[in-house]
């Protein structure tokens, strides 16, 4: 077991099974889906309109998140030029090919190494960021439901994300208010320190900046389905895009190898056939990895100490807000009982 300043690298076997289960998945579903089918549709695409697409919207949704990482760090006391973050962002492009949590885990060490946070308060920033996507997420999914409740498992699903929303919020609220008359380990809790810490107009804007993040997507498979000859409307896309990114963030292959292609056959079936959907579903994986390869390649060419490394030149002492994570050190038998400090944070 390794320290919290020193996590472990991962073992051959955590690298390449990501892999493995993601080829593994699309092998499975070449066998479900007719091979040729698939490759007449792909040969049929209009990838003319396709390319130019993909192209702009990876551009798009590179400088939203940008943007959105640097609300974050500003809401929280600790703003960062966004040369910088945008440097930082287009570096875990490349640990996202693997899976996207683990991007997420690069920027929590960026944020030890390069910012100065403590892991234990980068990890609950990150923990509070990644909630915000997930409310985000379900705000669509319920908002989609009440304007086209007629779509096929449009209810079900926006059952689901409404409880979630309903019941995170009650939670979140209670931890809140009841914080300091709970027991100490779990009340004064630093994992979860950054959801006492936000103002409501903090949790507003980061979810709204993740909605709009969201938002890029859908409006991107609103306008490149049709070039595979998959007609989705608008409305519908708002409630099953959330679900398939659910789906196809699971950590169990790479870059939603697999999972994301098995979510758009089901969740698409009434618009088009398996092999249009088969075709953009694979189009769209490759283009996420392929586009961002080179952005995240020369990130760590000219910044390759900023998530890892040893301070550059981009460090510099973080804009103090007011934040009180600073306020106390966190209790070392909390920090022994937290999962990142048993676990690797970067999973």
């Amino acid at each position: 077991m390794t320290g919290l300043g020193e996590p472990r690298a991962p073992s051959a076997w955590r690298r390449w099974a990501p892999w493995v289960v993601g080829i593994a998945m699309l092998i499975g579903l070449v066998v479900v889906v007719d091979l040729d089918e698939v490759i007449d549709a792909m040969r049929s695409a209009d990838l003319a309109r396709y390319a130019p697409l993909a192209v702009g919207f990876i551009l798009i949704w590179f400088l939203v998140e940008t943007h959105n990482l640097g609300s974050l760090l500003k809401r929280f006391g600790h703003q960062r030029p966004l040369s910088e973050l945008a440097a930082v962002r287009a570096y875990t492009y490349l640990l996202m090919v693997l899976n996207y949590n683990l991007g997420v885990g690069g920027i929590a060490l960026y944020l030890r190494s390069t910012v100065g946070i403590p892991m234990v308060e980068a990890s609950s920033l990150m923990l509070f960021y990644m909630y915000a996507e997930v409310a985000s997420l379900a705000a669509m999914s319920v908002l989609g439901a009440v304007i086209l409740p007629g779509e096929p498992h449009v209810g079900t699903i926006a059952l689901i994300a409404g409880g979630f929303l309903i019941g995170s919020t009650a939670l979140i609220g209670a931890y809140r208010t009841l914080g300091d008359r709970l027991p100490r380990r779990l009340g004064r809790l630093s994992l979860l320190a950054s959801f006492r810490e936000a103002s409501p107009s903090t949790f507003l804007t980061i979810v709204v900046g993740r909605g709009v993040y969201f938002l890029a997507f859908i409006a991107f498979f609103y306008l490149a389905l049709p070039a595979f000859s998959v007609e989705v409307p608008f409305m519908a896309l708002l409630v099953l895009v959330p679900t398939i990114f659910f789906i196809g963030n699971l950590p169990v292959s790479a870059a939603g190898l697999g999972t994301m292609q098995a979510a758009m056959l089901f969740f698409f079936r009434s618009y088009g056939s398996q092999g249009d959907i088969a075709a953009f579903s694979i189009a769209y994986s490759g283009t996420l990895i392929i586009l961002r390869l080179p952005l995240g390649l020369v990130a760590a060419w000219r910044h390759a100490g900023l998530v890892f490394g040893p301070r550059t030149a981009f460090a510099q002492p973080p804009v103090d807000l007011g934040s009180s994570f600073h306020e106390e050190d966190p209790d070392p038998h909390e920090l022994a009982d937290s999962e990142f400090a048993t676990h690797d944070v970067t999973r």
